[in-house]
This record gives C-alpha cells, sequence and structure tokens, in this order.
C-alpha cells in the first residue's frame, strides 16, 4: 500500500507500522515558549485539539513529538501522514498502486 492523501486514517496509521514507526495519539498541547520542534505549518494554524506523536518501533520511544496535528484524532493522523509525504519527497498520490 502506498501512503496516500486519500487514505483513510487506518491504512495510515498500518502503513506507518508496516514501516517501522508508530503514531501516538494525545490531547497535550505543544509548550508555547519552545515550539522549535513542531512546524512552522502547525503553528500558524488555529490550535488543535489532538496530536500524533512519531514513535520508532524498533526502539520505542517518541522520535518527533507533535509530527500532526487536528481537531480529533482522524485529522491527526491524517496530518502526520500529509507530513512523512512532504518531507519524504513522496508525490500526493490520489490513487493506491495500481488503481488508475
Amino acid at each position: 500500500m502506498t501512503l496516500s492523501e486519500n487514505s483513510s486514517p487506518e491504512q495510515i496509521v498500518s502503513w506507518f507500522r508496516d514501516n517501522g514507526w508508530g503514531l501516538t495519539l494525545h490531547t497535550d498541547p505543544p509548550p508555547r515558549g519552545d515550539v522549535s520542534n513542531v512546524p512552522r505549518a502547525l503553528r500558524v494554524l488555529p490550535r488543535f485539539s489532538h496530536w500524533a506523536d512519531l514513535v520508532s518501533l524498533e526502539t520505542g520511544p517518541v522520535v518527533t513529538r507533535w509530527y500532526g496535528g487536528g481537531m480529533d484524532e482522524a485529522q491527526a493522523v491524517k496530518s502526520a501522514g500529509r507530513r512523512w509525504r512532504a518531507e519524504h519527497g513522496e508525490p500526493a498520490s490520489h490513487t493506491e498502486e495500481g488503481g488508475r
């Protein structure tokens, strides 16, 4: 499965897991004083209520806090998927592989 813009939150979570990553969902906002670990796009948007941290399944600890954000868990997961695609140069595919 590819990580596409149209992937459901469940598909995104599965994709991350299949590639050695996990997403931990929470409602702890980023600290107001230090937002250096929060992407600029997430800093300028309205305050989100739900967040996804990127976790290494191999080593266990959080790799990146507040990796994605949204107004609910599904939006936070989709945001994390978009960020992964943007950071890793993956195209924002709108179809699954072989689904053309």
